[in-house]
């Protein structure tokens, strides 16, 4: 038996109008309450509302009476509750200083998950994702282009074939196991001299491009920069981060049913256009050490990037506005370079 005083008010069963009451025991299922004229009775317990911040907790009774309180605490311990999760989460909800700081818990963990969290996802998942279905994204975003911004490439077809044979041999050096890099030309008015890796190892470059090249180092340089991407797989990091963990898991379930052909269609994979700065340093990191292995030179595709920021009234100090600027990009390749020597 639970004895104590919980004041209250006591609603007559259809009433709207209540009195003063007090709850003074529990027992087997049954309450008893004391009115304000100190006439007490005992009524069986149908049920109790949940206890929720401040709000009243209400005692709805069998004879169809309710008994009402502000006395949470009271009611839980009457109810052997105090120490009920919900009991405990209700006093949290009733304190201000409790909520400021869960609130700026909740924000602090929001933007972990998305600045480190979902980028680590992204990156198991891209590592992860079956050929078929990076093969489908390529499709369906080059399908798209090639109605939207492409036309066909210019270029005669033996300066075509021998960019391709010098791209294979540059692409063998590489890292990349589950996909045959391939090389195709577009020509495209709307977005110039420019080169991008599609998720399954598609690098589409432009004619644009290849015509303001003084040399074949500097075509490769970019190809070989491409390269990096596909190896490192930063276009599929990159779509992932931008379509979150439910496109993730079809993708790696290897779906490659309607979610995966509606964004490839779509041209979701133009994300590829445009990678954090990161990325981008990786990139030319990697594609140094690709131009050093081909015995190429590894700076020339920046003489070459340097020249179409200039000509085309860009500030010289980004390419694709992610880029990182030419004199940057220059010191940093010459430091891993540097790096790479015997010691």
């Amino acid at each position: 038996m639970a004895d104590m005083k919980i004041s209250g008010r006591l609603f007559a069963p259809g009433e709207a109008k209540a009195e003063s009451a007090e709850l003074i025991a529990l027992q087997g299922g049954h309450v008893t309450i004391e009115d304000a004229s100190g006439v007490a009775r005992s009524l069986g317990l149908s049920s109790v509302s949940d206890r929720l911040g401040r709000v009243h907790r209400k005692l709805y009774l069998s004879d169809g009476s309710v008994f009402e309180t502000d006395d949470n605490d009271g009611i839980d311990r009457l109810l052997g509750r105090e120490t009920h999760f919900f009991s405990r989460l209700s006093r949290i909800e009733g304190s201000g200083r409790a909520v400021a700081i869960l609130t700026v818990v909740t924000i602090a963990v929001i933007v972990g998950i998305y600045r480190y969290g979902l980028p680590a996802a992204a990156a198991v998942a891209a590592w992860a994702t079956p050929p078929s279905v990076t093969a489908v994204m390529d499709t369906g975003t080059l399908s798209t282009l090639d109605r939207t911004l492409f036309s066909p490439s210019d270029l005669p077809e033996k300066r075509r074939e021998d960019l391709a044979r010098q791209f294979a041999e540059l692409a063998a050096l590489s890292n990349i196991s589950d996909a045959t890099p391939h090389l195709i030309f577009r020509r495209s008015k709307v977005i110039g001299p420019n080169a991008f890796a599609l998720p399954g190892g598609t690098v589409v470059m432009t004619d644009e491009l290849v015509k303001r090249a003084h040399d074949d180092d500097e075509v490769l340089g970019v190809l070989a920069h491409e390269l990096a991407h596909v190896e490192k797989r930063h276009g599929l990091r990159n779509l992932y981060r931008v379509l979150g963990v439910g496109f993730m898991i079809a993708a790696v379930g290897g779906d490659s049913g309607q979610i995966v052909e509606d964004v490839a269609t779509q041209g979701a994979a133009l994300g590829n256009l445009s990678h954090s700065r990161h990325f981008e340093e990786e990139a030319d990191m990697r594609g140094a050490e690709l131009m050093l292995a081909a015995g190429r030179d590894p700076f020339a595709f920046i003489d070459l990037i340097g020249r179409i920021t200039k000509d085309e009234g860009k500030s010289g100090d980004s390419w694709l506005s992610t880029h990182p600027g030419t004199q940057s990009r220059r010191g940093a390749v010459a430091a891993h370079i540097e790096s790479l020597k015997p010691r």
